[in-house]
């Protein structure tokens, strides 16, 4: 992926091995993001507060300063220039305040994006990638939501993967799974919530009627009465009932030969 002239920072942090996040897909895992890039929230509106004369700004913008260092990770461009107006005078200390304080978060969270980009699935890619060649809104917007809608479609697919893949799933459910996989989040989606409901019903009275086909007297009738009765009853049957019937007619069979 080739980044907007995102600066060398951004490319060294995403290469960093310890700033990335733990591989997992789940939401629950990714790091939530506030719009920024540390906990520093409290100082979005320093800018705006005009600075007083004397030794009493001085003091203020370090402490603020010290409070922000503290609260951003290692790797960041916040902590960096932090670090480095500390070392600096009351002019340093406001520069950084006023100015470069913003430009960092910009670029930390632009290094967050395609940190979860490097570590996601097919959507959570798309997603990033499309955000880091978007504006900076874009950029908060996907950490704010985009980054778990697109997580949410990803562990869609692998379930809808998952269950194309199971040996056990019938024709109808196999042929609208992968009707599902050549669409979006939405289809994804509604083949879970509807469509996979829908069709397992159908495959087993499909199974139960096949077996009726194949079946001696009792599993006939055993499967007969299941299919004129409920879904409960169809699931019953497969489960427990051909088997109960089956037996039965083979002990009728043995029966019968020794009749015979």
């Amino acid at each position: 992926m080739k980044l907007p002239r995102v600066s060398a920072v951004v490319a060294a942090a995403v290469l960093a091995p310890a700033v990335l996040f733990p591989a997992t897909a789940s939401a629950a895992d990714a790091p939530k993001p506030t719009g920024v890039s540390g906990p520093d929230t409290g100082s979005d509106s320093v800018k705006d507060v005009a600075p007083e004369d004397g030794d009493g700004q001085e003091q203020r913008d370090r402490a603020e300063v010290e409070r922000i260092l503290a609260g951003s990770p290692s790797w960041s461009k916040v902590r960096e220039n932090a670090a480095k107006a500390l070392k600096g005078g009351a002019a340093e200390l406001r520069h950084f305040l006023t100015v470069e304080l913003d430009e960092s978060r910009q670029t930390d969270n632009r290094v967050r994006v395609a940190q979860i980009e490097d570590r996601g699935g097919p959507a959570v890619k798309k997603a990033a990638d499309q955000a880091l060649r978007g504006t900076y809104q874009d950029v908060l917007d996907f950490l704010a939501t985009g980054q778990y809608t697109a997580r949410a479609e990803d562990e869609d697919r692998a379930k809808v993967e998952a269950i194309l893949a199971d040996p056990q799933s019938g024709r109808g459910v196999r042929e609208a799974a992968e009707k599902a996989l050549k669409g979006g989040a939405a289809e994804l989606r509604h083949f879970l919530e509807v469509e996979l409901d829908e069709q397992r019903k159908s495959d087993n009275r499909v199974k139960t009627a096949q077996i009726y086909s194949a079946g001696g007297p009792a599993v006939q009738k055993a499967a007969r009465a299941a299919l004129n009765g409920t879904y409960q009853d169809v699931l019953d049957f497969l489960a427990t009932g051909q088997y109960t019937a089956r037996a039965e007619d083979e002990d009728r069979a043995k029966v019968e030969a020794i009749l015979a």
